[in-house]
């Protein structure tokens, strides 16, 4: 859906990062219903692409944080 978005948005934002706020988000591949229990090897496994997912953005937007995740 978002396609090239961060790599298209990472000149921009190099150059004006210190006035901006930035939020960033990935999905981390579950489904649970209402309910549902999570297995610990699951969250663990979820929070770890979270994770993975965080690192590539940051790498694709050129920058070394972001100011909110979820």
């Amino acid at each position: 859906y978002y396609g090239d978005a961060e790599a298209n948005l990472a000149p921009f934002l190099r150059a004006r990062r210190e006035r901006l706020f930035l939020i960033s988000k990935a999905r981390v591949g579950l489904t649970l219903a209402p309910g549902d229990e999570l297995p610990v090897a699951a969250a663990r496994q979820a929070a770890a692409t979270w994770s993975t997912r965080l690192d590539e953005s940051l790498a694709t937007l050129g920058v070394e944080r972001v100011d909110a995740y979820y």
